[in-house]
């Protein structure tokens, strides 16, 4: 066994030293002339002993003055990266790819039309200058039963949701008054009160898309609010935009 490995010990250095006379002999039979000076330069580093990132360096810049540019570029793709992990381009696209489009949260749609349609509409104006929404789609309220020793989750019912929407507006006040005219079908100053035909709002909410055109199995929520507060504020402190705090209320939970 000792023999074999002094055997195979001394092939393997034979072939490390015959190596580069090999590879030179080889290219200058059978590569381009364009290709010959690069390989040179990089069997002259091997036998100097540089380290392998040295000879990497010097075979990259050889090939960018020969003008590989593809060559160079395939090098790129397929040399672990630190800055991407330390895996190659080539898998960190493979990664990118492969992995879900995630939703983003400041990508969304608002429709807020009026149920009667001599009721001013500003929906366009609503998507344009909507800053932000809040709001709980689904609430499932309930009660624990005591059940002898045990307790016992006794459903109630669906709770009414509540939207918060932050907007802008223009010097003209188009939102203000949009909403003041909303507020005034639903309670007026005469002591009335409309009905849900004339003050209902049908408010929609398309999440994770901005414009364009939005695929059917697009995640919205559609409902049917009223307008129940509006807040306002001014400070002569700030150089800010206006912004103005609505709330509407949930008219009823048969229909979502």
């Amino acid at each position: 066994m000792s023999l074999f490995n002094n055997v195979s010990d001394s092939t393997k250095a034979a072939i490390q030293e015959q190596a580069p006379r090999l590879l030179k002999d080889a290219a200058e039979l059978y590569l381009p002339d364009h290709l010959k000076q690069p390989l040179r330069e990089i069997t002259s580093l091997y036998e100097d002993g540089f380290s392998e990132d040295a000879i990497r360096r010097a075979g990259l810049r050889a090939l960018m003055a020969a003008g590989q540019y593809r060559a160079v570029r395939e090098v790129f793709l397929n040399t672990k990266n630190p800055l991407l992990g330390g895996v190659t381009p080539l898998r960190a696209m493979e990664y990118l790819t492969s992995s879900p489009e995630r939703a983003m949260s400041n990508l969304f749609l608002v429709s807020v039309e009026p149920l009667d349609s001599k009721a001013l509409s500003e929906s366009d104006a609503f998507n344009m200058f909507c800053q932000s929404v809040d709001y709980a789609p689904f609430t499932v309220s309930g009660e624990y039963q005591r059940v002898g020793s045990v307790l016992v989750d006794s459903l109630t019912g669906n709770e009414a949701v509540e939207m918060q929407m932050t907007t802008l507006d223009d010097k003209a006040g188009t939102l203000k008054r949009w909403f003041a005219q909303m507020s005034a079908r639903a309670a007026s100053s005469d002591g009335t009160f409309g009905v849900p035909a004339s003050y209902g709002i049908k408010i929609s909410v398309t999440h994770a898309f901005g414009g364009g055109d939005i695929p059917e199995a697009a995640y919205t929520d559609t409902g049917y609010f009223r307008v129940a507060n509006l807040a306002l504020n001014g400070a002569r402190g700030e150089n800010a935009l206006s912004e103005l705090q609505m709330t509407f209320n949930q008219i009823d939970t048969f229909w979502g």
